[in-house]
């Protein structure tokens, strides 16, 4: 990466995210560090994606005994599996010497507890680990379980030392930790909550994603989620894109006059049917959605191209992505050519009401 960065190699951005399955995983690296420009895909989690804790616990000799203890409890009763079905699982610390408590831990349970032995033979044979956040580069499990580690020490001061988190690039072992996970992120902390909460004045003050402020930023974050909290969410966002020089909403909720004419279209031609413009889902832009009001029933994305837009074949092959993902998810999906409707507008309007009969026939079959 420095190799080709010294010779300025032109720098290109993927755009979709597939590791999470739910966006809260992954939209807080998005809004600190990506300029919003990730599309996370759609949200296939029934629940809570992140689950915080605020332990309190101490940091006496480098090592904090009540997260490592939080740590083994959350596999022994928060990650339940069938035995065909094991997720993998990993565990990140923000020191090394945590993450050689919580593995020396682990191993004096396992010799007490015989059941617990067992459910980690079969999380062993899944990938399960132990790293530090310097060491978790490339790694990613279906759960996360980090535990930040630093607290209070002996005498009950907490002393703000968070060793490479506030080094300069510290922002970028911050990113790597909090997006590991795939389904599900725990997050175990100490950190007195009025720190965490002091997030928006280190931000404000830094005018930069990181070192300390972007970590209390990140718990705040966390907690948010877990708590359901929407609007601190929204506001720890809000904070991160200003910083990032972004616009909090990523969505451009402008429909074109091509998609207005044939939603006008539809909507006088099929009155029962629910026709909207410019709808968002995942990240995706649907230039026309149509529901048909009955229960249970798959809505309709009706996408509306130029040729001039095909011309370029990554953007074909995006669109066609963008139609498998939405597919995927439950839309049925049908697309108009601009070029086709005007140049002949009967057949075009003829063949539209056609496809949209034969969308409401597979409802009455079903």
């Amino acid at each position: 990466m420095d190799f080709a960065n010294n010779l300025n190699f032109a720098k290109i951005s993927l755009d979709f995210h597939y590791r999470s399955q739910h966006p809260d995983l992954i939209n807080f690296s998005n809004f600190a560090f990506y300029q919003s420009s990730l599309v996370p895909l759609p949200n296939t989690i029934n629940e809570t994606p992140i689950r915080y804790f605020n332990i309190e616990g101490s940091f006496i000799n480098r090592v904090n005994k009540q997260e490592a203890e939080k740590v083994i409890d959350i596999l022994e009763n928060e990650v339940q599996f069938q035995n065909e079905n094991v997720p993998s699982i990993g565990v990140a610390t923000f020191s090394i010497t945590q993450r050689d408590f919580i593995i020396k831990n682990i191993l004096n349970y396992r010799l007490e507890n015989e059941s617990f032995n067992e459910k980690m033979n079969a999380l062993e044979l899944a990938g399960f680990f132990v790293k530090n956040l310097e060491n978790i580069q490339g790694d990613e499990r279906d759960i996360i379980i980090i535990s930040t580690t630093y607290g209070k020490n002996e005498e009950g001061k907490f002393r703000e030392n968070f060793g490479p988190i506030n080094q300069q690039k510290g922002y970028k072992l911050l990113n790597v930790i909090v997006s590991r996970a795939k389904q599900k992120l725990f997050v175990c902390t100490s950190i007195p909550e009025d720190k965490i909460l002091s997030f928006s004045n280190l931000l404000a003050s830094t005018k930069e994603n990181n070192k300390k402020g972007i970590l209390y930023a990140y718990l705040a974050y966390a907690k948010a989620v877990s708590e359901q909290n929407e609007s601190l969410k929204d506001t720890v966002l809000q904070y991160l894109a200003e910083n990032q020089r972004t616009v909090f909403n990523i969505y451009k909720d402008e429909a074109d006059t091509f998609d207005i004419f044939i939603a006008d279209f539809l909507k006088t031609k099929f009155p029962d049917l629910t026709v909207k413009t410019c709808q968002y889902f995942g990240g995706f832009k649907i230039d026309i959605l149509v529901e048909a009001n009955i229960d249970n029933r798959k809505p309709l994305a009706i996408e509306c191209d130029g040729t001039d837009f095909f011309s370029e074949n990554e953007a074909y092959l995006a669109e066609i992505h963008h139609q498998e993902i939405l597919e995927r998810y439950g839309f049925s999906f049908h697309r108009i050519w601009s070029t086709n409707w005007w140049e002949n507008a009967e057949d075009a309007k003829q063949n539209l009401e056609k496809f949209i009969i034969s969308w409401l026939n597979d409802f009455v079959e079903e």
